[in-house]
């Protein structure tokens, strides 16, 4: 865990801050987005008392990152994407700052409550401007796989978060479904990753590193995914599988941060 917070407090070094405007980075979205996922599902497991001291300060370390990550997408972005970040900014603010105080043993309904009003919203409005954001284009043919490994880091996560949430009476409505099409999604593409879908323009992993490392993704997620299954059925989870799947999901994210970096250290 130690670790993973120097990784995530890596999240503010990442690109300085600039006043001149540049395509808003798909990479630079997710990393976002991974966080916003991370904050909730962080601050569900303090709510319900499971390693608090060590949940909170990943809620400390994750919302300090986001603050920062939206602020530099702000600074590089123009246009609509500006306008729209602009807002995306005060409202991820303040839902940090309700996180904060849950980390600091606020427990009452009020930051609770507008972490999980802004939650959602902000990462529903991150996956719409990752949608339309850059990668790469040295990638070449490698860009679509490029996309999805990044969309499964925020994925992990989000499964994370849903599990915790469908274990109170905090989750939204819907979530159970919006799990279960996760969990489906995430067990195909990394086949794909691996394999390679050409109706989808995915290639097959393009070295051996790759493909070993998302071998070790696909063998921690046939641990992860029945604990998701099993509440996305509604059937009740045990709190040790629930940190179970905290400790699987974060092992996971690490994996998929090195295939990433694999696939940067392709780029021509």
């Amino acid at each position: 865990m130690r670790a993973l917070f120097s990784y995530l407090c890596c999240f503010l070094l990442i690109l300085p801050v600039s006043s001149a405007a540049q395509p808003v980075s798909m990479v630079q979205v997710m990393d976002q987005a991974v966080l916003t996922h991370r904050i909730a599902k962080s601050a569900c497991l303090v709510l319900m008392g499971a390693e608090a001291q060590i949940h909170a300060d990943d809620i400390e370390a994750s919302s300090t990152a986001l603050d920062a990550g939206l602020e530099r997408l702000l600074a590089t972005s123009a246009g609509e994407d500006r306008n729209q970040i602009k807002s995306l900014r005060d409202i991820g603010h303040t839902m940090s700052v309700s996180a904060k105080q849950v980390a600091a043993g606020d427990l009452h309904t009020v930051p609770a409550g507008l972490l999980l009003r802004f939650n959602p919203i902000v990462s529903d409005t991150l996956g719409d401007i990752a949608s339309g954001a850059t990668v790469p284009a040295a990638l070449h043919e490698m860009r679509p796989a490029y996309r999805a490994v990044h969309r499964m880091r925020a994925v992990s996560q989000q499964v994370q978060r849903d599990l915790c949430l469908l274990e109170t009476d905090l989750a939204w409505s819907g979530a159970a479904k919006v799990m279960t099409v996760h969990i489906v999604e995430f067990e195909q593409t990394i086949d794909d990753l691996m394999n390679g879908n050409p109706d989808k323009s995915i290639i097959k992993a393009p070295n051996i590193h790759i493909k070993v490392t998302l071998g070790k993704v696909a063998s921690k997620w046939t641990t992860l995914a029945p604990i998701l299954e099993q509440a996305a059925r509604g059937d009740p989870v045990d709190m040790r599988d629930i940190q179970l799947a905290s400790v699987l999901g974060d092992a996971i994210l690490r994996n998929l941060n090195d295939v990433a970096a694999r696939f940067d250290g392709l780029i021509e």
